[in-house]
């Protein structure tokens, strides 16, 4: 093997740019346009044109027709705005394309007598799998933008997620691409690709199985509780916050009244029934010493109804030489605050008080009760607390922009599909749902459609999953098995080079 040949095309192919056009043309199918096929079908493209051409050349082409409609697909769905989002967007698409560089570099010391084995395509998928690993359990910006996601509308898969986390799934779908390209390169000659096809098929089958299985064995629950979830008034920071520097009284006369609305809406609910009434994200927020009394109030509220109720407020402190703090109050029917969680997710973003990422839960007469708020959904090895301490209900109040509301939302189903729990999510300016222990929707309501509330019964339960058992052992071994199988391509170019 000629010893520049991870710098030469692998082969020669004259649509090779044919198949970069299909790649950028699937890369516009992520972000708003989000299709679970998409994941499945362009890195197939990619690598092809990749492979057939110059390494430094096609991963430049590679990049630049990659970066265009992911630009395009994800506009106004990250929490950053121009000028700052292209370029956001340009250090994300160039970060992805290192399992891409990766397979370009690795793949071809594999080649025995002008094709590479089966090995080879193992690169690609362990490059994947340890990359989204590496920078999304404890980035700042969580999981956002993970393969998995692409994945929920594929529910009967997305069930593999009870074992293996996000992981199983990035690590199936990338390897599905690798192994066309293996195929492809044998000309999809049966006689020379059985060996990989049907190792890949039983694979595939025995997950789709198990989901299959999963969804219909699903236990029944033995009771509901009655859940009013609802958004008595949006929102708008961008307006309100501002006035604590210039306008503090106005920006209290103007939060307050919020509140009220909150208030009432929730002894409305209380008087038809509701146990358990969940605000959304920042429904409560305002001058610290404001808040203090409106929890005071919730207390009293709690107790006279015999309810449990989550209130999430957003804590200002103006003048004072102390962080904004963004923290979820669940109060029970005695008006004792059971549990304080202080915001992890997207602090450094946002500028509030890091929580300790610690849940906390209660035990109910309707199971256990944990909760979140809205980013720090988006970490699965903290949510895996979870699961370990066998969490039923777990609340996930939210702010959203209405461009993420989906996409969020479809976020928190897969934590509900690796812990087992049933997920009470609210988001204001997004899509309200709950959701059950294998991701499905029981109800929704979307926010920019006019429907503001959720009042149902919800079935109470969990449905207990390998996953928070084993915790993220499938990253971490993606991690071992990339560098096993660089150090053994390596090997294997340097024994070629030396003939």
């Amino acid at each position: 093997m000629k010893s520049n040949q991870t710098k030469q095309p692998l082969y020669s192919d004259n649509r090779a740019y044919l198949w970069l056009l299909i790649s950028a043309l699937v890369s516009l199918l992520s972000g708003r346009w989000s299709f679970f096929l998409a994941s499945w079908i362009g890195p197939i493209f990619a690598l092809r044109f990749l492979r057939s051409k110059r390494t430094g050349r096609g991963m430049l082409l590679l990049i630049v027709a990659t970066y265009i409609p992911t630009l395009i697909a994800w506009y106004k769905m990250t929490a950053f705005e121009m000028p700052i989002y292209p370029i956001f967007m340009l250090v994300n698409v160039v970060i992805a394309s290192i399992p891409y560089l990766l397979d370009r570099w690795l793949t071809p010391k594999f080649a025995k007598d002008g094709l590479t084995t089966l090995a080879a395509s193992l690169v690609f998928p362990l490059a994947i799998t340890a990359l989204e690993f590496l920078t999304m359990t404890g980035g700042p910006l969580g999981s956002f933008g993970a393969q998995a996601y692409t994945q929920n509308d594929f529910l009967i898969f997305a069930q593999l997620a009870s074992l293996t986390g996000m992981w199983g799934i990035t690590f199936l779908v990338a390897w599905f691409a690798s192994l066309v390209n293996w195929a492809w390169e044998r000309s999809f000659q049966w006689g020379q690709i059985k060996t990989g096809a049907i190792s890949y098929a039983v694979i595939i089958v025995l997950v789709l199985g198990y989901g299959a299985v999963r969804l219909l064995a699903a236990p029944e629950p033995a009771a509901t509780v009655k859940v009013a979830s609802f958004t008595a008034e949006s929102f708008h920071p961008e307006e309100l916050f501002p006035m604590v520097s210039t306008d503090l009284e106005g920006f209290r006369q103007e939060t307050t009244a919020i509140h009220l609305k909150y208030i009432d809406q929730t002894l409305a609910v209380a008087g038809q029934g509701a146990q358990i009434v969940v605000w959304p994200e920042m429904a409560g927020s305002g001058y610290y010493q404001d808040v203090d009394a409106l929890i005071e109030r919730g207390q009293v509220i709690a107790q006279e109804e015999g309810i449990y109720l989550a209130i999430t407020a957003l804590s200002l402190f103006a003048d004072e030489d102390r962080t904004d703090e963004n923290v979820l109050y669940v109060i029970d029917p005695n008006g004792a605050v059971v549990i304080e969680h202080v915001k992890y997710g997207g602090n450094m973003v946002e500028g509030t008080l890091l929580g300790d990422g610690v849940l906390q839960t209660v035990d109910t007469p309707y199971g256990k009760l944990s909760g979140v708020i809205c980013w720090d959904t988006d970490y699965p090895t903290v949510l895996q607390q979870a699961g370990q301490m066998d969490v039923d209900n777990l609340l996930s109040p939210s702010y959203v922009w209405p461009e993420i509301g989906t996409m969020h939302a479809k976020m928190a189903a897969l934590r509900a599909i690796e812990n087992g729990v049933t997920i009470i999510r609210l988001e204001d300016g997004g899509v309200s749902a709950l959701i059950d222990p294998v991701g499905r929707f029981l109800t929704t309501a979307e926010h920019a459609a006019g429907e503001t509330m959720i009042f149902e019964d919800l079935p109470v339960g969990s449905n207990a999953t390998i996953y928070p058992l084993i915790g993220d052992i499938v990253g971490l071994l993606s991690i071992l098995g990339l560098v096993v199988i660089a150090v053994w391509a390596i090997i294997l170019g340097r024994k070629a080079k030396s003939k």
